[in-house]
């Protein structure tokens, strides 16, 4: 039976209020290929995004990922 690690990294993209949310795709690529030749596989993301009623709220990208267990 296979067995795996698992890793999960949340990136914070920048905001001006909720409307305005500008996603850095140059660091998230960048990010991701680090991770990638670590050996790590993407399996999963989602978007967290907190408070949005204000404008005001947190955002956050999160990743999962993983690999075969040595």
């Amino acid at each position: 039976m296979n067995k795996y690690e698992y890793k999960v990294i949340s990136l914070h993209p920048t905001t001006k209020g909720w409307k305005a949310l500008k996603i850095d795709s140059i660091m998230i690529e960048q990010t991701l290929n680090e991770i990638g030749n670590e050996g790590w596989e993407l399996v999963s993301t989602t978007a967290y995004i907190l408070d949005m009623t204000l404008g005001t709220g947190e955002a956050k990208l999160i990743f999962v990922f993983k690999r075969p267990k040595a």
